[in-house]
């Protein structure tokens, strides 16, 4: 369920209770309003942390990516540097540039290695983020279910007790 389903949901059970039909001279119906209210905004309050800690994961995981790409970059830059200083110093051309294709090869190659385990790394929390935030997801609509249901109840008994009292 997504968030915006979910604050849907506590939007229209707050209203459902704001629009319930009182006991005269009490702020009560079948339900205590207040209790009900305070307990949907302390929803919506604890709502935005999950959703934080899954954007948190991703920013994580983008930081661990882009600190990869910056050290294969720097690798890299460090290889070509190395490759064109060591063709300038040794007289032999041909072993230079096959060392220098040496020095490229392993660094793509431990630049493919970082990225790899960044990229595993990122997968693994943001899973484990999404899992965690299905959890409290679906343990928040279990309990709004029921906070629903028990509205719902309240509302038809005060119904009925208008029916028999008319």
């Amino acid at each position: 369920m997504k968030t915006i389903d979910i604050l849907g949901i506590i939007d229209q059970l707050e209203m459902q209770i704001t629009n319930t039909k009182k006991v005269p001279l009490s702020r009560r119906g079948m339900v205590d309003m207040d209790s009900m209210l305070a307990l949907i905004l302390e929803l919506k309050r604890s709502l935005p942390k999950e959703v934080g800690d899954a954007v948190k994961t991703l920013r994580q995981r983008d930081a661990i990516l882009s600190e990869a790409i910056k050290e294969a970059n720097r690798i890299t830059e460090q290889a070509q540097r190395d490759a064109d200083l060591k063709i300038r110093e040794t007289s032999i051309i041909k072993g230079a540039e096959i060392q220098a294709t040496r020095i490229i090869m392993e660094a793509e190659e431990k630049t493919r290695r970082l990225l790899q385990e960044a990229e595993r790394q990122a997968t693994e929390r943001v899973a484990g983020a999404d899992k965690y935030a299905a959890n409290v997801l679906y343990q928040l609509e279990e309990q709004l279910n029921g906070l629903l249901s028990t509205a719902r109840r309240g509302i038809e008994s005060l119904e009925r007790n208008q029916d028999t009292d008319e």
